[in-house]
């Protein structure tokens, strides 16, 4: 006799979600384009299988932002340029803008 428990599964388009944690991101006070890159990656992430970085997440940033150890409006600045490196200070923000802003 199987007594395993499954979990109740969900699924909502990858729109709706984008949607949902934009919404999220912005009542916070992040900026509109830091806003729809975390959206979009970690939307993205989740489809591609990267738990570790989607929107299961979204509880320990908002747990990281109360206790003041998140930055929801960082100051990105370049530390250090390269030729071919670069080393940026991301100012207790997330990483999903600053990794796009260092690939720019």
């Amino acid at each position: 006799m199987n007594t395993s428990i499954k979990p109740e599964v969900h699924l909502y388009p990858a729109t709706v979600l984008k949607e949902q944690i934009l919404s999220i991101l912005l009542a916070w006070g992040m900026s509109e384009s830091d806003a729809k890159v975390t959206a979009d990656v970690m939307v993205e992430t989740d489809l591609r299988g990267v738990d570790s970085h989607g929107i299961n997440m979204l509880r320990q940033y908002e747990e990281t932002k109360q206790r003041g150890a998140l930055n929801i409006s960082p100051n990105t600045e370049t530390v250090r340029e390269r030729k071919t490196t670069a080393l940026l200070d991301a100012d207790r923000g997330l990483g999903h803008p600053v990794s796009v802003k260092a690939m720019e």
